[in-house]
């Protein structure tokens, strides 16, 4: 799987009871439901369903861009979360739990997925930041940690640099995992926007960790195309001319067999900040944060 793609896993979102099948998603979604320990891609066109049937978040001060599950926001400390490409706040949705109520935990919900599935998707960078930076430093100032997967990684270090240089400091620390730097060298073959729709799925299926259920029916790939398109794109054109250096610590996180950020590649961060760099490597390819998900965590503390 690509060092910025993955459509989400929903596997493990679904309630017992089933209530969010629905479509041509619903018997796979029992299928997924069937192997809670795959390590894949799945329906993300689910993950605004998850959301909705669940009831398990809510969109907090800064709307709808934003989504947490804790009702309370005094937590002392904060993680906000960037998910991967094609993946959606409900990555996250665990993670609240297993931190505890000392940290507020909030995920970045990007348009076209989740309770966001109606709007359409940004393809620049400079688009997402223009939407995204005023409602980060519309929050309440506390300790704050900026977390991204993969394409995750890169929107959290350029939200990082933008919000750090209009002044807000209460970001202290940035964690990218399953990222390499800004500016590496692209893994797709060819230009996103010249491909057709079917060269552009199948360019997605090469690069791996696409699960064979999905491969079988691509018209769930289709289903959430244009998001994919989009965080591709996105991933594809940002290319800054200058990579500056933070003035907050960095962690970079590596899976010991993920292919596609190897761990001497994540810890080229080490250039990217002018204070502490830590590298942790953890168990596991492109998805480790989902099949090593309290290793992850233990990075999380600001």
């Amino acid at each position: 799987m690509c060092s910025v793609c993955c459509v989400h896993r929903c596997h493990d979102s679904l309630d017992s009871d089933g209530r969010q099948e629905s479509g041509h998603c619903r018997g796979r979604t029992q299928s997924l439901a069937r192997q809670p320990d795959t390590q894949s891609l799945a329906c993300d066109a689910l993950n605004w369903l998850i959301l909705m049937e669940t009831g398990a978040r809510t969109l907090n001060e800064a709307g709808d861009w934003l989504v947490s599950s804790l009702h309370d926001s005094a937590a002392p400390r904060r993680v906000i979360c960037f998910p991967y490409a094609g993946g959606g706040s409900a990555v996250f949705k665990d993670w609240q739990a297993a931190l505890g109520a000392g940290v507020e935990v909030l995920a970045v919900a990007p348009p076209g997925r989740d309770h966001r599935h109606r709007a359409p998707a940004v393809a620049t960078m400079d688009e997402l930041m223009a939407a995204l930076v005023p409602h980060l430093m519309s929050l309440r100032p506390k300790p704050t940690v900026y977390f991204g997967h993969s394409l995750g990684g890169l929107v959290a270090y350029e939200a990082a640099r933008r919000v750090l240089s209009l002044g807000d400091h209460s970001v202290n620390k940035l964690v990218v995992s399953a990222t390499q730097i800004p500016g590496a060298p692209s893994i797709m073959r060819g230009s996103i926007a010249d491909m057709t729709d079917d060269h552009f799925l199948s360019e997605i299926i090469a690069l791996g960790g696409t699960p064979e259920e999905v491969v079988d029916e691509p018209e769930l790939l289709r289903f959430f195309l244009p998001q994919l398109r989009a965080d591709f794109e996105l991933y594809e054109r940002y290319r800054p001319a200058h990579v500056a250096p933070l003035r907050i610590p960095i962690v970079g996180l590596a899976g010991t067999d993920d292919q596609l950020a190897r761990p001497e590649q994540v810890a080229q961060w080490a250039n990217l900040t002018v204070t502490a760099f830590r590298n942790g490597v953890i168990p596991g390819g492109h998805f480790f944060l989902h099949s090593s998900p309290a290793a992850v965590l233990d990075f999380l503390a600001p």
